[in-house]
């Protein structure tokens, strides 16, 4: 029986994290026994992010997910391009990271629904920071100080490959 697994697809996510992103994410994926993502993106949302991470979990701890972070890679974007296999997540020498915490806000009208989107709010942020320090393997704690002091952190590849977000300058 033939192999029906191309040996490596790649998917472009020169666009903002979004349904559409997963939509790419998965269609390359289909039948592929390696996955290049190159990413640049400004970010997205955090439960798209989220997503994508999730979907690609087995394919990435079996060593099978390269990320090739290009231009301008910001917010859930970077997330994303830590999340590629150990060893196989790469940044072009010009590329810039850009992170800041993921934001807290939601619909003030009514106080109850606001009061309930504030606290899935801190929950998704407090997913991020646990998956930040699963990804890096960098203290969470660590994160949030870096995170929380400033609106926005920007990294060149260097200091992304020392943070843990990336393994390789090309």
């Amino acid at each position: 029986m033939e192999d029906e697994c191309d040996e490596t697809k790649t998917c472009v996510l020169n666009c903002d994290i979004n349904a559409d992103a997963i939509d790419k994410v998965i269609e390359a994926s289909i039948g592929a026994q390696d996955l290049r993502l190159l990413i640049r993106s400004e970010g997205g949302d955090t439960d798209c992010m989220f997503a994508i991470i999730d979907y690609l979990a087995e394919m990435r701890d079996d060593g099978h997910v390269e990320t090739v972070s290009i231009g301008e890679v910001a917010s859930a974007a970077v997330i994303i391009a830590a999340s590629g296999s150990q060893g196989r997540r790469l940044a072009y020498r010009h590329c810039l990271f850009a992170m800041h915490e993921p934001f807290l806000s939601g619909n003030q009208e009514d106080p109850a629904v606001a009061r309930d989107n504030y606290d899935g709010l801190v929950l998704a942020r407090d997913m991020y920071y646990q998956l930040l320090e699963e990804l890096t393997g960098r203290n969470q704690h660590l994160w949030r100080c870096d995170l929380e002091r400033r609106s926005l952190v920007w990294l060149t590849p260097m200091q992304a490959q020392n943070l843990g977000i990336i393994d390789t300058i090309i």
